[in-house]
């Protein structure tokens, strides 16, 4: 790395996301829409009440519609709405922290992006950090050790 004042700022820098925030909101938006199509007509087949599950795929639908594109930088702090880059054993993954709706994984421009939420463990600890700290999460009865890549 070339020499930096600001090395965090540097390091976030060099750094950058192969797809967009955008990308990521927008494919979200076409699986959840999808999967609620698919539960509508098997009601609709069925004659069966929709389930709950319906409604929470709703209450994602405008989540995702109203949840911000904001870009973030070296300075910000993690916070619902983020896409983050970890690296994980020398593994390179992507996690996009949203309100509500955790456990999805889906693929962006061939990555894949897990969906986590501020109430998992791992988006308990990501918030309140920056790009380049470090985070430590006990899941599978073992502490896990991640660093923030990116931040965007």
């Amino acid at each position: 790395m070339p020499h930096c004042r600001r090395p965090r700022l540097c390091y976030v820098l060099i750094m950058a996301a192969p797809f967009t925030k955008k990308q990521v909101i927008e494919q979200l938006q076409s699986y959840v829409a999808e999967e609620l199509s698919g539960l509508l007509e098997q009601s609709e087949a069925s004659g069966k009440e929709l389930p709950q599950r319906a409604e929470d795929l709703r209450q994602q639908l405008v989540m995702y519609r109203f949840l911000p594109v904001r870009d973030y930088g070296a300075d910000d702090v993690i916070c619902p709405g983020g896409l983050v880059e970890l690296e994980h054993n020398r593994t390179r993954a992507f996690y996009f922290i949203v309100p509500s709706g955790g456990g999805l994984v889906t693929r962006v421009e061939g990555y894949p992006v897990q969906v986590i939420t501020p109430h998992s463990p791992l988006g308990e600890a990501l918030l309140g950090r920056k790009a380049g700290d470090s985070v430590k999460v006990f899941a599978g009865g073992k502490d896990r050790h991640y660093k923030v890549v990116g931040y965007f």
